[in-house]
């Protein structure tokens, strides 16, 4: 059979014919297309419809329409139309069978007319209603059908109420990933709109979004992906020449006292500074301000009150901070104070100005609310530590400081103390005190929270002072977290000195934790083991991990010894 291609239709009917006829083929006018040994024949349906012969052999390839360009016997557009189609279904299904797999579905696609592919989508949309909508609403974008009315629908569509809630992490992203989705699609014909649409229905998804939320644990903060989209179409609606100065500073002043927790995630202050003239930013601030001056600072922190309220002061902060206004931020900063952490923050803030006086006296104003709890009574010593710190009490932070692990034997508290001490030149006694008050207090054969605390703490104080062999020493007799046992084996490493009896101990730890049996991670530890020790220890370590393996209670494990057999091969 004659070799065909594209050029050899073009040649036979001329670049205007050849062009009319891949428009023929691609509008899938080519109907009935029958192969008769050296014959083609088909059926254009164009008005009128005409019938097509071509007769393709070893040496000729030539065509024939009833239509008058083709008079019969001249190579017309419809006959380029039926040479396509014949040629995408012969030649180039031999291309697809040469195609690599991988390639072949996208190469298969390309020689599909538009009207077949459209054929085929909407044949599979017609048992995917869902799809079938997504395709609809495309539809209507692309139509430019697609109304405000329109739109507002297809919001409630992708923000619904569930009644029942969301709390699992997997449902809750699912529900904001679909959201996002559909909400992406509707930003083009949302940002089309005038100003004043889409600050409705920008209203309208705020209001959709904060309903969602009362059901929807989203404490992995997966809104922020609609969140985002919902701030294009802010910066849209404020950047647009048809609302007025007066008009935009209206809707912030009004916006930014929303007590919808959805509507003050826009961020809004931060994300419009370019949008609006310095002038018209004032005017809102000014507005806020004596909005601000109306509320009553809240009693306690943990209410919607409270919370719209520090929300309204912290926008007064940032504003205070970006003019550099320090008095102004102070000023908010006094009128919030009617809570113990108040005040401390306050003081926080005034030690960070190194006005030391008045710190003294909000630190002062703190410790004599009525009834503090147990957390704001330690937030009150660990501030009035800090306050002697930076005066350079260092004495009266130090004692406090000691006091305070002699309660609690708490690792942090010890290492501030140490930090403290360097300053007075007291750190190695400090640190020595700390490792025998813990020594005379430790309980052999106690399994206490408290006492197993105490041990682990002991352990890390070892590890500061460098005294390896009393943290190793400890272990062995004293049961220590995970976490501890971890730190002293590669400390042992370091020193190249490697505990394998601790290594042992926690593989055995990590072996009795597996509950799937698939034993991930104690193959990884003890690979991690094998690299960092010697030739020369890896002979023990691999010994003593086999006979590990070989204990009655792990030969029954399937599968351990398959795991650190390969471990250890590593």
């Amino acid at each position: 059979m004659k070799v065909l291609s594209e050029q050899t239709f073009k040649t036979l009917a001329g670049d205007v014919a050849f062009q009319q006829g891949q428009q023929y083929y691609t509008q899938g006018l080519v109907q009935d297309l029958q192969v008769h040994e050296n014959r083609i024949t088909a059926q254009l349906s164009s008005e009128p419809p005409f019938k097509v012969e071509l007769r393709h052999t070893a040496r000729v390839f030539e065509g024939s329409c009833d239509c008058p360009d083709s008079a019969g016997f001249d190579f017309c557009a419809h006959c380029v139309a039926t040479a396509l189609a014949y040629y995408y279904t012969t030649q180039t299904n031999q291309e697809l069978s040469e195609t690599p797999s991988d390639d072949l579905l996208r190469r298969y696609l390309d020689t599909l007319t538009k009207p077949q592919l459209a054929t085929a989508l909407y044949d599979v949309l017609e048992d995917h209603p869902d799809i079938q909508e997504q395709w609809q609403l495309k539809a209507s974008i692309a139509s430019g059908q697609l109304s405000a009315p329109e739109i507002r629908k297809q919001i409630t569509r992708a923000l619904p109420y569930r009644s029942g809630g969301l709390w699992r992490a997997k449902d809750v992203s699912t529900y904001f990933s679909s959201a996002a989705d559909l909400l992406r699609m509707l930003t083009e014909p949302v940002l089309a709109l005038p100003a004043d649409k889409i600050e409705k229905l920008l209203t309208y998804a705020l209001e959709r979004l904060e309903k969602a939320l009362k059901n929807i644990d989203d404490t992995a903060d997966k809104r922020q992906i609609v969140i985002m989209l919902l701030r294009v179409w802010l910066r849209t609606m404020l950047s647009s020449n048809s609302w007025s100065e007066d008009e935009k500073i209206a809707f912030l002043s009004q916006h930014l006292r929303e007590q919808s927790f959805a509507a003050q995630t826009l961020d809004l202050p931060e994300s419009i500074d370019d949008l609006i003239s310095s002038e018209a930013a004032n005017k809102v601030y000014t507005q806020l301000t004596k909005y601000w001056d109306s509320l009553e600072p809240p009693s306690h922190a943990f209410s919607d009150q409270s919370a719209h309220y520090y929300y309204v002061e912290q926008l007064l902060i940032n504003r205070a901070r970006q003019t550099g206004d320090t008095d102004q931020e102070f000023e908010i900063l006094v009128k919030g104070a009617t809570t113990v952490d108040r005040c401390l923050q306050l003081v926080d803030w005034l030690i960070e100005k190194q006005d030391f006086y008045e710190a003294e006296k909000w630190l002062h104003v703190a410790g004599h609310f009525d009834e503090p709890d147990a957390r704001e009574l330690q937030d009150i010593e660990l501030m009035q530590v800090r306050l002697w710190k930076a005066q350079g009490n260092y004495q009266g932070a130090l004692d406090t400081e000691i006091a305070r692990f002699d309660e609690d034997e708490d690792l942090d508290t010890i290492l501030c103390a140490i930090n403290t001490a360097a300053h007075l030149d007291l750190s190695d006694q400090v640190r020595e005190q700390a490792i025998q008050t813990l020594q005379s207090r430790l309980r052999e054969g106690d399994s206490s929270l408290r006492n197993r605390r105490r041990a682990d703490t002991l352990a890390q104080l070892f590890l500061n002072s460098h005294q390896l062999e009393s943290a190793i020493a400890l272990a062995q007799r004293t049961p220590l977290s995970n976490q501890s046992l971890k730190q002293i084996i590669v400390a042992s490493h370091r020193h190249d000195q490697p505990a394998v009896p601790l290594i042992l101990d926690l593989t055995q730890r990590l072996i009795n934790a597996d509950s799937d049996r698939q034993y991930q991670r104690v193959q990884h530890f003890i690979r991690n083991q094998m690299r960092l020790i010697n030739q020369a220890q890896k002979s023990k370590l691999i010994e003593s991990t086999m006979a590990l393996a070989e204990k009655l209670e792990n030969k029954r494990r399937t599968g351990l010894l398959a795991k650190l057999k390969a471990a250890l091969d590593n």
